[in-house]
């Protein structure tokens, strides 16, 4: 039962071998509490999510550390826009954000620490690293000094450094690569031996996977715009601190794009899953996140979720009909509940293929017999996260009918195209149409 996972650090598969096979350590950098994540972040934890839950069902303790960034300048810009106290715009936003993780049914982490409660350890990190001459005080403020780092860029080898873009402008670095560990600022601030000031983003984590998970740990997890300069300069403070790598294996998931861009805050291009979930369900969604491998851009469309849905809403109708017409049969020593599909497995286990899994599950449920193999369907599905709860929508017949008619219309006046078009479009309502000497009749399709 051989893991493979792509190490963003040697940039090929590697066969997974644990630190300590009795307890896998894993940290995936969590959310800025700003604003609520929108989907692309989202895709981000559904990954890790399956990943752990594909990890507990191999050893026997995982710890799955998620942190949660509450002082940051973009929450600094927030609050005062909204004229609300930083702790209150990102209480707000921490409750949205865990109330969306139950809907998408994600795991709780076992530590979620938040940036604020480790201050008083950022700030002795930072006295090491200036002791061990790795970082410098410049006008009361710590910069770290990537010069004294021959390995900085190990992770991110083909990176620009974009002076001025993913690198800060600061009049007072030594090099223009290096990073703030320790910043003067006015409020919100915490006294330490160099001045009031706050810390930089990249120590908050650095300090929290230490704390927590000790270095090294096995796997550190993320999005991929978070390789430069976020990892690669936790990847540089825990070399200043212990000259060792803090993760032996290095994963990031691909964005999630709108027309080929990112999708991004800042670009303006984001949706979010309470506006989603006014069409769709949660389930729906992660499932269209799923259905492409977590290495690999996924193209945001219309049809795509649709599809998705399509797909989970005949899951949940070939439930129905199993479980109403099931054959019963004995389930020697209840060994089916904990046995789970070959192939999704299989996929899993080749670099977390998702996307495979899927389709693996959808031939499974398709050829479902009995209750033995319903129940490793249902392991299956939990491998993954998904929940068989009620129909993703219900059918809008009226909808439906005005269509066939407007169809009609159409093939009376030889119309084709239209026809064709209206088709189609019942087709990814999941409607399948036949015309017969009687008319047109519909029903959904199982």
């Amino acid at each position: 039962m051989n893991l493979y996972l792509f190490n963003t650090m040697s940039g090929k598969k590697e066969l997974f071998e644990p630190i300590n096979a009795n307890d896998i350590k894993l940290y995936v950098c969590g959310p800025t509490t700003y604003q609520i994540p929108h989907i692309g972040n989202f895709r981000t934890f559904i990954v890790f999510d399956t990943l752990v839950r594909l990890l507990q069902s191999i050893y026997s303790k995982v710890t799955y550390v998620r942190n949660v960034t509450n002082i940051d300048d973009k929450i600094i810009i927030e609050a005062q826009k909204h004229e609300i106290s930083i702790e209150n715009l990102t209480h707000n936003v921490y409750v949205k954000f865990r109330d969306e993780c139950n809907q998408l049914n994600l795991l709780t982490p076992d530590h979620e620490p938040h940036a604020t409660d480790y201050i008083s350890q950022m700030i002795e990190h930072i006295e090491e690293m200036i002791k061990n001459k790795y970082a410098y005080v410049s006008d009361e403020e710590v910069l770290f000094d990537t010069s004294k780092c021959s390995k900085y860029l190990a992770l991110a080898p083909h990176e620009r450094l974009d002076f001025g873009n993913r690198v800060e402008i600061n009049k007072n670095k030594k090099n223009f690569a290096d990073f703030v560990l320790w910043k003067k600022t006015t409020k919100p601030n915490w006294q330490s031996p160099w001045g009031h000031g706050r810390p930089g983003w990249h120590i908050e984590c650095t300090t929290m996977s230490k704390n927590l998970l000790s270095f090294p740990f096995d796997i550190h997890g993320g999005g991929q715009d978070l390789i430069f300069p976020h990892h690669t300069n936790e990847r540089a403070q825990c070399y200043a601190l212990h000259n060792i790598e803090c993760a032996k294996y290095w994963m990031h998931n691909h964005f999630i794009t709108i027309d080929k861009s990112k999708m991004s805050k800042s670009i303006g291009n984001v949706m979010y899953l309470s506006n989603l979930t006014k069409k769709y369900s949660a389930m729906s969604i992660k499932l269209a996140i799923l259905m492409t491998h977590y290495r690999h851009p996924l193209n945001w469309k219309n049809e795509k979720i649709q599809e998705a849905q399509n797909i989970y809403d005949k899951w949940i109708r070939i439930k129905s009909k199993y479980h109403s017409n099931a054959l019963k049969i004995d389930i020697e020593n209840e060994k089916s509940k904990f046995e789970v599909i070959s192939s999704v497995y299989e996929a899993l286990l080749d670099d977390l293929n998702t996307s495979l899994a899927v389709q693996c599950l959808h031939r499974a449920i398709q050829n479902c017999k009995n209750e033995y193999q319903w129940q490793k369907i249902e392991n299956s599905l939990s491998l993954l996260g998904i929940k068989l709860e009620a129909p993703s929508h219900k059918i809008d017949e009226k909808a439906v009918k005005k269509l066939i008619e407007k169809r009609d219309e159409a093939r009376k006046i030889k119309d084709f195209a239209t026809a064709d078009s209206i088709r189609k479009q019942l087709k990814l309502m999941n409607i399948e149409i036949d015309d017969t000497k009687d008319g047109t009749k519909w029903k959904v399709k199982c």
